[in-house]
């Protein structure tokens, strides 16, 4: 089971940060490959008008790629919106872990490193009439603090469809995530 919370900081429009707060519990006993799990999160916006509540489903695949970690994380949640219809939407996160390990010639293992770099990129398609409406794009660091939790520090240019307009937003997150 994990618990995480996540401060989004938008650099150029204070009024669109948020926090998100997540549970989820996943089973891993499939494989050490796949995981499957059920969640919630609860987004706090800066406009308090605009919570959601999300419950979802989520299947990981994991595993090696050119000698680094990789995953594939899918999610279908619904989402509760304040002021809006509730709606679904799918989620596709797919995660290079440590990418400079594949020119490591010592092969340190990740478990005994305190920071860790990721990249990963997001893609979002919504059952509200946009479609795939939202990518984001993001490189940071993975800071190990104890043995059950982590903090994340993360650039995010985050793209996002508005009545069938794109636009670009930098963005800075924090995550605090406890495994328990």
């Amino acid at each position: 089971m994990e618990f995480s919370e996540t401060y989004y900081y938008h650099v150029s429009n204070s009024a669109a940060d948020f926090t998100k707060s997540d549970f989820a519990a996943s089973y891993t006993g499939l494989s050490e490959n796949y995981d499957l799990g059920l969640g919630f999160a609860y987004l706090s916006p800066s406009n308090t008008e605009d919570e959601e509540n999300r419950p979802y489903v989520l299947a990981t695949i994991k595993g090696k790629l050119l000698n680094v970690e990789a995953s594939n994380r899918s999610i279908i949640e619904y989402r509760m919106q304040a002021g809006l219809h509730d709606s679904w939407r799918f989620r596709d996160k797919i995660q290079i872990t440590d990418p400079l390990e594949a020119f490591n010639s010592r092969h340190k293992n990740r478990k005994e490193k305190r920071i860790v770099p990721f990249i990963f990129d997001e893609m979002f398609v919504s059952s509200n009439g946009e479609g795939f409406d939202q990518n984001r794009a993001s490189a940071g660091v993975q800071i190990k603090l104890t043995k059950n939790a982590v903090t994340g520090v993360y650039y995010m240019l985050l793209t996002e469809k508005d009545a069938g307009r794109w636009s670009n937003s930098n963005v800075i997150g924090i995550d605090l995530i406890y495994e328990f």
